[in-house]
């Protein structure tokens, strides 16, 4: 009978086990940790400073171009982009944004609500989410989804100060593939669709945000003609004056 009983209990247990959900922050941590060694591993943590270039094209009909710079250890960027033969850029410098508009003036963003936009945009632009020790933010599992057929593991992370943003994980690569976020009425989705191998790391070719408002949804699609990590004079990445 004590036999009987002890087999009873190890049968529970093991069903216990199988069918036990993983804890959500520490999937998560295992899953950013697979994502970032595909994307690159130790060589992303040795990126300081990108220079990029390319095309762009608002709802598939305006086409632009534009340039932007970045720094991967604080997060501040300039973008610069030309549409229609007008010019336009805005940036953050690590504490606050800016934008510059065609006659040239700049207008400084220091609300914390309105600098959600620009500093989620710096945050992306230089993956953050794979440096929680210089961006914390907290990570928590949201399990598995389902997208035109193709089925993703979903992390949700929350930068401190930041909105939540869904990162979607191919499960066999491990690579970002899409992220979908809620700032403030609209909400974003940008979906990778072509990566490039440059010095060791996964950088993106191609890809496809759009925003949808109560007005409406835009799309911008984006080809990256070129990336380069490149020493960035600082005044590149300050406040235009």
């Amino acid at each position: 009978m004590k036999r009987w009983l002890c087999a009873v209990v190890a049968l529970v247990t093991m069903a216990g086990c199988a069918t036990a959900e993983p804890d959500p922050a520490t999937h998560a941590a295992k899953l950013m940790a697979q994502a970032k060694a595909a994307a690159g591993g130790a060589q992303l943590d040795r990126a300081a400073t990108f220079h990029s270039s390319g095309t762009r094209v608002r709802d598939g009909k305006v086409n632009g171009v534009y340039e932007e710079w970045g720094d991967y250890r604080t997060m501040a960027f300039t973008n610069v982009e030309t549409f229609a033969s007008v010019t336009t850029s805005g940036g953050f410098d690590g504490k606050v944004g800016w934008r510059l508009g065609p006659d040239g003036k700049a207008q400084i963003i220091t609300n914390p609500q309105q600098l959600v936009g620009t500093k989620l945009s710096g945050y992306l632009d230089v993956q953050g989410y794979f440096f929680p020790d210089r961006f914390p933010a907290q990570f928590t599992y949201a399990g598995a989804r389902e997208a035109e057929g193709n089925r993703y593991d979903v992390v949700v992370v929350t930068p401190v100060g930041g909105i939540p943003i869904d990162l979607w994980l191919d499960p066999q690569t491990h690579l970002l593939k899409r992220l979908t976020a809620k700032l403030g009425p609209a909400s974003i989705q940008g979906d990778i669709t072509q990566y490039q191998t440059i010095d060791g790391l996964q950088i993106v070719r191609t890809a496809l945000q759009t925003m949808t408002t109560p007005a409406g949804a835009h799309t911008e699609s984006q080809n990256v003609a070129a990336y380069r990590f490149e020493p960035i004079p600082s005044e590149r990445l300050a406040i235009p004056k």
